[in-house]
């Protein structure tokens, strides 16, 4: 089906192309592509140790703040 632009409307059709900013590298990024971390996928796979090693400090974090 087109619209009146002639654009194809199947194509993208009930999916909403938002972009966010990637927490390492701050480029926008489609919301659909930003994983688990906030990290575009470039990211992800560069930093991986990186971001394991951040996670591990705030789960150690998150235990000691709970109150006993």
């Amino acid at each position: 089906m087109n619209d009146s632009t002639g654009e194809s409307t199947a194509s993208h059709e009930g999916e909403i192309m938002t972009k966010e900013p990637c927490h390492i590298c701050r480029r926008p990024t489609p919301t659909a592509q930003i994983h688990t971390f906030g990290a575009c996928r470039r990211c992800l796979t560069r930093n991986v140790a990186k971001i394991k090693a951040r996670r591990a400090a705030t789960v150690k974090t998150r235990f000691h703040l709970t109150p006993a």
